[in-house]
């Protein structure tokens, strides 16, 4: 109804399987809550869909990692797109603006900041795939590995929770750091750095005009978010080859292995 007030006439439904079968999309995006992810990554599989998931891939449970290597396999293997949207990495590009020769080698440390709206343990798979996808875009491996986990501050009703762990990637070794406080106004505050040099996100409200600032310095930041869609959607309609987004696999098995952790650190 809000749509076609603004003139906008989209067919739709309430069944995925039986929108799927009468619309007959080239792709699918699956902007659901994240335990409503893999019912629809398996219809997208079984119609032959390309598509773009919201972060995270899978909803959690036992084997996360392992049920999200045999999805990316399953679409790879049938020529289809499976992209997460994880757009921070379409920000290096400005970042590396800022901080010429930074990442001309593999950094040594990393540090991210954010204001998420969510606290505690669901907060994890809400913030930790801004990190990994950075992560996973300056130092990407077939089998990197988070080590030396350690939450400060996990605890359920914590409104501030620091993530350290190491990403292990080869021969590449970074010391990371998510440091999380929730916020509850716009522009929340977001921010990240490799060794030692940050940049915050600066959001004007009045146009939804991004910058990044460092130290003084500014670049014009173009939205992440429209650059990772455009770039999916021209992966589908080129034909290009399949290839298995790390966001999903082995994104999600990092995921989990941080997950993980929880249970074993006190209270602080």
């Amino acid at each position: 109804d809000g749509l076609a007030g603004a003139g906008i006439h989209p067919a739709g439904g309430t069944d995925a399987e039986r929108l799927v079968r009468a619309l007959r999309p080239d792709g699918l995006v699956v902007a659901s809550p994240a335990g409503t992810h893999e019912a629809y990554l398996a219809l997208g599989l079984e119609h032959g869909l390309h598509v773009l998931c919201e972060k995270p891939l899978l909803g959690g449970g036992p084997g996360m990692g392992e049920r999200a290597r045999r999805l990316a396999t399953a679409y790879a293997d049938r020529g289809l797109h499976l992209v997460v949207n994880t757009p921070w990495p379409y920000t290096l590009v400005a970042w590396r603006a800022l901080n010429p020769g930074v990442l001309d080698g593999a950094p040594s440390t990393f540090r991210l900041r954010l204001a998420p709206d969510s606290a505690g343990r669901r907060v994890l798979p809400v913030a930790l795939p801004h990190a990994l996808s950075l992560l996973l875009a300056v130092a990407p491996h077939d089998a990197p590995r988070v080590e030396d986990v350690r939450l400060e501050g996990a605890d359920e009703g914590t409104e501030r929770l620091d993530i350290r762990f190491r990403y292990v990637a080869g021969d590449t070794d970074v010391a990371s750091a998510v440091v999380l406080r929730r916020g509850r106004q716009q522009p929340r505050e977001a921010g990240f750095g490799f060794d030692g040099r940050e940049a915050l996100r600066r959001v004007h409200l009045e146009d939804y005009r991004l910058e990044l600032v460092s130290e003084g310095r500014t670049v014009p930041l173009p939205d992440p978010t429209p650059r990772l869609v455009r770039s999916f959607v021209e992966r589908v309609s080129s034909g290009a080859a399949a290839s298995v987004d790390p966001n999903a696999w082995p994104g999600t098995a990092l995921l989990e292995a941080i997950d993980a952790a929880w249970p074993r650190v006190k209270t602080s």
